[in-house]
């Protein structure tokens, strides 16, 4: 039995002359659900596709929608430092959904975390292979030889190479694996040098520690979360330099394993243990929000002041709020959507310099902002939020 399809639009967008009468429609509904009794369903059934269409479904298709066989489609092969496979997901989906173009597609591998740095090399080696027209490579803290002397073959081989963070040195490479003079570009892709954000960081902390009435000077503290980016310790270094030259007595770096509950721990304690200390500061999310808990579970035993380095931008209204006196927007995350960027703009044959830098935007709290409220009041005197974040008793 063939089954009819029905038009499912809605009536009364129709013109009146098509509506028909009431009786009609109920005759239709009574239709209808005589072919549902016989097996038809009209909100399901498709008509059959047309053979030349069937063929072309089989062809297998990418997430940019690009036939995975089409020659036109043009590969960024992606290759990142080791990390867990959670961590590499989202970074591939970030990569991908920058691509967004319907003649590239974007290949993104990373060796396993804790895997030795050879291992990110054979990845590049692997990835030269596939003859893709740009390599993006994240450059780990301290690059070892095997991979500098892949990048040289990338190059040696016609492949444009991107790095991520710092330069691949080709010329420490052995002198038959460097890259010739005349060749593919490689171009880094970094933030901009660090140091006026993390001197705008400490003068921010310092201020909202004068604010408060806390030393501003007495100590400081670190955290820091080793996994977190290739680029942690640069970070930790440019807050320490300017921490110096600010004249704090006391610096300390506190390392913690990952999870915000343990950074919440480690600094509890480090904080109870030091008193004298009066200046968190962060590297990344994860210890930004390991500080903010901290000040709930010491509340009025230990004020202090939370600055530093975060990929969360959303984390503006904490610092509105006053939560934190101040954050730089800093994430490997932005620095590999605009690495994909230089390379989709290498595919294009545009001219582009050999350094592309990001800004770290500081976002700053109020300049009468104090410490986080980590204050409990009684319920008759309830705690009151100025404009700009301060705070005040009612």
């Amino acid at each position: 039995m063939t089954c009819p399809s029905f038009d499912q639009s809605d009536p009364h967008h129709r013109p009146r002359a098509e509506r028909g009468a009431s009786r009609l429609q109920g005759r239709l509904l009574i239709l209808a659900m005589s072919l549902l009794a016989a097996g038809c369903d009209t909100f399901t059934f498709n008509p059959p596709r047309p053979p030349e269409l069937t063929k072309k479904a089989a062809t297998p298709r990418t997430s940019t929608g690009i036939s995975a066989t089409s020659s036109s489609a043009k590969v960024i092969e992606v290759v990142l430092t080791p990390r867990i496979e959670s961590d590499v997901e989202t970074l591939r989906t970030s990569a991908k959904l920058q691509a967004g173009m319907d003649t590239t597609r974007v290949q993104v591998t990373a060796p396993p975390e804790g895997a030795p740095a050879s291992e990110q090399a054979e990845l590049v080696r692997k990835a030269i292979t596939r003859k893709p027209p740009v390599i993006v490579i994240e450059v780990p803290n301290a690059p070892d030889a095997t991979l500098i002397a892949a990048a040289a073959e990338a190059q040696k081989a016609g492949v444009a190479v991107v790095t991520i963070g710092r330069r691949l040195t080709v010329s420490q490479a052995p002198a038959s694996e460097s890259a010739s003079a005349v060749g593919p570009p490689m171009i880094l892709v970094a933030h901009e040098e660090l140091k006026p954000s993390a001197a705008a960081l400490v003068a921010d902390a310092m201020r909202a520690a004068k604010n408060g009435k806390i030393a501003t000077d007495a100590g400081a503290v670190i955290l820091v979360d080793p996994t977190v980016d290739a680029l942690f310790q640069d970070r930790v270094n440019a807050l320490r330099d300017a921490l110096k030259a600010a004249g704090v007595k006391k610096i300390e770096e506190l390392p913690f394993a990952k999870t915000i509950k343990d950074g919440e721990t480690k600094l509890v304690e480090y904080l109870k243990a030091h008193p004298e200390t009066t200046l968190v500061f962060a590297v990344d999310a994860g210890g930004m929000l390991a500080a903010d808990d901290a000040t709930g579970v010491l509340k009025t035993d230990h004020r202090f002041v939370i600055a530093g380095y975060s990929s969360n931008e959303s984390a503006r209204s904490q610092v509105m709020m006053g939560e934190y006196a101040a954050l730089g927007v800093f994430g490997v995350d932005r620095l590999l959507r605009r690495a994909v960027n230089v390379a989709a703009g290498i595919l294009k044959g545009s001219k582009i310099p050999e350094r592309v830098e990001i800004e770290i935007p500081i976002l700053e709290s109020s300049e009468t902002a104090g410490p986080p409220r980590m204050k409990v009041l009684p319920p008759d005197k309830p705690m009151m939020l100025q404009k700009g974040g301060a705070s005040t008793e009612n």
